[in-house]
Parts: C-alpha cells; sequence; structure tokens
C-alpha cells in the first residue's frame, strides 16, 4: 500500500515540475504540508522525495528543504503515461558536463559574433538582464530567469538563429542551480555576476577574441565548479 501511495505522489509531483507549475528554483512544500495534502505518512513523502531525487527533478539542501532543479524540454514533452500502469516515465537526469562542454564551443562563437553585430538595443537587452539578475539574488527562480535571458540575449546579438535556437531548445536546463543559489549566496552570485560583466564588457567594446575568451572562462569556470561539487550556470 506504502509503495502505490508513494507512486501516486510521485508521479503528481513530478507532472507539476515537468508542467511547469512548479518552476525551477522553486522551493517544494514542506513535509509537513505535503503530507496534509496528500494525507499519507511522512514515510511515503521521504520515499517520493527520494524517487524525485533520483530522476534528477529535484535536489534536497539539509536544513532548507527541497528544490525544483530545471529540465530540458525533451523532459516534459515526453512525459506519458505507460499503456496498462499509470506510470509517467521521463528523460533521465540531465548530464551537466556534457552540456557545459556543448555551451562553451557554441556560446563563445555567439559571444563573438555578438560583439561586431550587436545593436545598441541588443545590448541594452544584455545589461538588462544582469541588472535582474543582481535584483533577484534573493529569489532562485528569478535568478535561474535572468540568467537565462543573459544568455538567450547575447544568442541573440548574433544575428545567428541557430544559436538562438539551440538555446531555446535547452530552455531553463542550460542554467544548472547549485546549492549556493538555491540558498541565494552571495558570494556565488556575486562571481558568477563578474564573469557576465566580463562578457558585456567585450561584446560592448567589439572585442570578438575578448568576447569569445570571456564566454569560455565563464563556462570553464562553471564546469571547474561543477566538477568540485559546485554546480552553476
Amino acid at each position: 500500500m506504502a509503495s502505490n501511495l508513494s507512486t501516486t505522489v510521485t508521479a503528481a509531483l513530478r507532472s507539476e515540475i515537468l508542467s511547469g507549475a512548479l518552476s525551477p528554483g522553486a522551493r517544494l512544500p514542506s513535509e509537513s504540508a505535503l503530507i496534509e495534502r496528500f494525507s499519507v505518512s511522512r514515510t511515503v513523502i521521504r520515499e517520493s522525495l527520494g524517487h524525485l531525487r533520483a530522476e534528477g527533478l529535484i535536489r534536497s539542501v539539509r536544513g532548507s528543504g527541497s528544490f525544483v532543479l530545471a529540465q530540458p524540454r525533451a523532459a516534459a514533452q515526453s512525459q506519458r503515461t505507460t499503456p496498462g500502469r499509470g506510470l509517467s516515465t521521463t528523460t533521465p537526469p540531465i548530464d551537466h558536463p556534457a552540456l557545459l562542454e556543448f555551451r562553451i564551443a557554441i556560446e563563445s562563437e555567439a559571444a563573438a559574433l555578438g560583439s561586431v553585430r550587436r545593436t545598441a538595443a541588443e545590448l541594452a537587452t544584455i545589461a538588462n538582464a544582469m541588472q535582474s539578475f543582481v535584483a533577484a539574488e534573493a529569489d532562485p527562480a528569478a535568478s535561474l530567469q535572468a540568467d537565462l535571458d543573459f544568455h538567450r540575449a547575447v544568442a541573440e546579438s548574433s544575428h545567428n538563429p541557430y544559436f538562438t535556437a539551440a538555446l531555446d531548445d535547452l530552455g531553463p536546463a542550460m542554467i544548472t542551480m547549485p546549492d549556493e543559489r538555491l540558498l541565494a549566496q552571495p558570494d556565488h552570485l556575486h562571481l558568477v555576476n563578474q564573469e557576465h560583466s566580463a562578457v558585456h564588457g567585450c561584446i560592448k567594446s567589439g572585442d570578438p577574441r575578448g568576447a569569445a575568451a570571456a564566454m569560455r572562462t565563464h563556462l570553464v569556470q562553471s564546469l571547474r565548479r561543477l566538477r568540485l561539487g559546485d554546480i552553476d550556470g
């Protein structure tokens, strides 16, 4: 019986995450709130959260609760019901190192092109995204969106629709959420903002080599932090 209840709770929360009802960076309701909502035991809730963690849909931070992680668009689109079983199937957890390697390759060139092709309006959009990132430091979901907006704005400035399409296809999954960002730790956010500022400065000054190097440095640093156990976008 407990297993069936856990399956039901897991499926309900999974559906809300993949549909976007629970946005990336959002904190899940407390265990007590989930117990009341589903009328199940604490054991059932903890088992369900364990399933969601195993699927890469949430991360639990000791003493702070569980948070929703960004998923690729394909995950939400592939959600379906297994015939005869009523269980949802999902894509595997994201391979973050491989994703960052891909981003290093495409976003460095996008930044270089943006430095010589960007319009004044596009440069302003990049700057606005940076300002939103700083303003959103206490809100993980808003921080993720501002980070995504920054990288997409850089891609837009390249005037190459394939770069933009690649980032749109990845969606929020391209910005991973470390514990430091989920907990809105200012040192981490300040470091990421400095790296963004370096990219913006080179694009503003029309320096393609500098823009490519700044974007590459930012994403290589993200990969380094990931391998040290500190995932960031």
